[in-house]
């Protein structure tokens, strides 16, 4: 498959996810050959939105997520919440570790020149790395954790982490944090213009002044045809 063609393909399934049609999506995603990490990532998402929680294709959408690309961030904290919703929590703890790992000591990464329009905080694979370890019953270790987090919060995240404190001090749950519905990669720009220059059979589109041209030949074709069929003795063949 032509890499235009798997730019195709993943242009309409995020365009059929903007369409909350997760299921064209999914298939979309899944018909990409020319597979990346992004791809692989919108896939599992597809998954997600679908609610197919218990589904393994989805974790193992996440896996090569993260095959494709080990140093990705986000890759791990979407398969950290893929596992959470699974009650694998173990595995769970161990990707939003990675997570961290792959953070590198930084507040935050911003994902908009990748295609993703989401920043992924220190702070919120913290704080779900904390709810984990309440899951798990390590209390003292999950309030340590939300220390952590709070060290490292943006004022904007302050109202959710001090809710989270409160729960964890009368041991109770809270809400995983998750990426917002619906975000996704893009295809590079750069391929997108390509595509958008060319008709999806991957012909070259037709200018305006050369439509004006066929549309101007059809017509004087048409009146040499009328002219002949009223000329006397002639017969249409």
């Amino acid at each position: 498959m032509a890499l235009l063609e798997s730019v195709r393909l993943w242009l309409e399934g995020v365009r059929a996810a903007e369409r909350s049609e997760w299921g064209d999506a999914l298939a979309l995603f899944r018909e990409v050959c020319n597979r990346s990490s992004c791809v692989a990532f919108n896939e599992g998402c597809a998954y997600l939105a679908l609610g197919h929680l218990r589904n393994a294709a989805k974790v193992i959408a996440f896996d090569e997520t993260i095959f494709r690309d080990e140093h990705l961030a986000v890759g791990f904290y979407q398969r950290g919440i893929t596992l959470f919703l699974s009650e694998q929590f173990e595995e769970s703890l161990q990707d939003f570790q990675k997570a961290m790992h792959c953070l590198r000591g930084n507040a935050l990464i911003d994902y908009k020149q990748l295609g993703l329009r989401f920043k992924l905080y220190a702070c919120e694979v913290l704080q779900n790395k904390a709810l984990v370890l309440a899951c798990l019953k390590r209390w003292d270790n999950a309030i340590q954790v939300l220390s952590r987090a709070k060290d490292a919060c943006q004022k904007h995240q302050h109202q959710t982490l001090e809710g989270a404190f409160e729960a964890a001090k009368r041991h109770e749950q809270w809400k995983i944090l998750v990426l917002p519905p619906g975000e996704l990669f893009q295809p590079n720009k750069k391929y997108v213009q390509q595509l958008e220059s060319k008709d999806f059979l991957g012909k070259p589109k037709v200018g305006n002044m050369s439509v004006l041209k066929i549309r101007c030949f059809a017509f004087i074709t048409k009146l040499l045809l009328f002219a002949h069929a009223h000329t006397p003795g002639y017969m249409c063949t």
